[in-house]
Formats: structure tokens, sequence, C-alpha cells
């Protein structure tokens, strides 16, 4: 679920689509409007801020369209920084600390890109499941 920075630089150039590939981000940035939590959009990327921590939802097409499961609509990343007091304790003790983060991690995982530390998440959204509204 990594994105390359040149791939993340693509992401910020193009058109926003409230309803990108079919996935809603619109829907959520209005959602998160009456919160504490600053939402925007850019191309099919949202950016939620909030106090201590910022997550980016990007939305991708597949890189492979058709797999044993069906054909892929798209591809759905979540990528939170982790707080700097975190963070500070990652780098102290890196491999025990990911060791341990990661074996309580369900749907998502701890990786290290630039000396940043991030939690990532992704979910394949396949053309049969009618995942949201379209």
């Amino acid at each position: 679920f990594l994105c390359s920075t040149r791939e993340s630089t693509m992401f910020w150039n193009k058109k926003t689509d409230p309803n990108p590939l079919g996935v809603p981000l619109g829907d959520l940035m209005a959602l998160l409007e009456p919160t504490t939590i600053k939402a925007s959009m850019k191309g099919r990327t949202l950016l939620a801020r909030h106090e201590h921590y910022t997550i980016r939802i990007e939305v991708a097409p597949p890189e492979v369209a058709d797999t044993e499961m069906g054909p892929i609509k798209a591809v759905v990343r979540m990528i939170t920084d982790l707080p700097e007091p975190i963070e500070t304790m990652f780098h102290a003790r890196e491999a025990e600390t990911a060791a341990a983060l990661n074996s309580l991690a369900g749907l998502g995982g701890l990786y290290q890109e630039d000396r940043k530390v991030h939690i990532g998440s992704r979910l394949t959204i396949y053309e049969r499941e009618a995942a949201w509204r379209t």
C-alpha cells in the first residue's frame, strides 16, 4: 500500500472529483465538516487534519485490473503519520516497537518512509461489490 513520492505528486495534480472511482470522498468530507477535524480534497485524495495527526485517504486505480477474485474497481489507501511523541518512542527502539505494534494491528500496519513513520491500511474494492452507492 505504499506509494512513491512521484505517485503522491501525481495525486495532487489530478482534478478533484468528489467520487473518485466510485469512492464517495466528498460524502466523507461533508460528514467531517461539523467536527473539529479539518478536511480538504485535492484530486483523488482527502486530507483530514486533527490537532495531533493527519490522515491521508487516497483512491487509486488498480495496478492490475483483473484478478482471480474478479475485476478491481479501486484501491483505497489510508495513511496516518505517527504523532511526534509516539514516533520518538518508535525511533528509540525501532525494531522492537514495530514488531510489538504490528502484532496488535488488525487492519493496518506501521512502515517507515524517509525516516517518517506511518500507519497504513489498504482496501481493495472489486467491481462486483456494492461498497457504496454510486
